[in-house]
């Protein structure tokens, strides 16, 4: 029988395709978690650092928080989670590494993934200090990016291997069944009381197949042997009429 047209191949094209969506959906989901973590950190990071901005002016004024902001230049981050800064009034940079501001909104405290002048995406927070007097800080996520493509690689990684493993065991699987009923039909092909009788003989731990095939097999002898004893009573009565 044409491969394409076996329950067995049908059976492990289905289980194959199976694994692939498991691993798709499952896939999507650990993306969309790690997407949503992702967004979190930087949420509660962005928001701590303005925090502790706005309570550094609130409390030293202009003065103070220029000073901060300088000793934050100053520190030397890891490359892809680098923080930058941008302090302006009425639109004039006092005090940052930011070229121009944002389509943020500092009145309303906006905040949402960005795109700094130099191309880097980030993730940005504005705050309104005072009266025309404006904070931004943004934080690049390259890294976290990096790190969250590199787990689903990992995964996915191990999803080829979960695949690859069903496709083997439906494959040898489908080839075993397929040898069994290839077999079966062969006796059948040629159904002799030797074959019958090897039919009907059921393994220790029997199986559909082993039931089909005994129970056919059952069903096959005794119309045959209906058919020898109609032929022998037709002989038989033959033989009495022409006696």
């Amino acid at each position: 029988m044409p491969l394409t047209r076996s329950i067995f191949a049908r059976l492990a094209r289905n289980a194959i395709l199976v694994a692939v969506l498991a691993v798709l959906l499952l896939g999507g989901v650990t993306w969309a978690t790690l997407e949503q973590a992702m967004r979190r950190s930087l949420e509660e990071n962005t928001a701590t650092d303005v925090a502790g901005l706005v309570d550094i002016y609130a409390s030293g004024g202009r003065a103070e928080l220029l000073a901060r902001l300088e000793d934050r230049f100053a520190v030397e981050e890891l490359e892809g989670r680098k923080t930058h800064y941008l302090l302006a009034e009425s639109g004039k940079t006092l005090a940052g590494d930011i070229a121009s501001w944002p389509q943020l909104n500092p009145a309303t405290s906006q905040r949402g993934f960005i795109t700094l002048p130099g191309g880097k995406p980030v993730y940005a927070r504005s705050a309104r200090l005072d009266e025309n007097l404006d904070l931004l800080v943004a934080r690049e996520y390259a890294a976290d990016r990096a790190a969250q493509w590199q787990v689903l690689a990992i995964f996915f990684a191990a999803g080829l291997m979960v695949v690859l493993a069903v496709w083997w065991i439906a494959r040898t699987t489908s080839g075993s069944l397929a040898q069994r009923v290839a077999h079966i039909n062969a006796l059948f092909s040629d159904p002799g009381e030797s074959q019958l009788d090897q039919l009907q003989r059921l393994p220790d731990q029997p199986d559909e197949i082993d039931m089909l095939a005994a129970n056919s097999a059952g069903t096959l002898a005794r119309q045959t042997r209906l058919l020898r004893m109609h032929k022998h009573m037709s002989d038989n009565v033959a033989h009495e009429i022409r006696t």
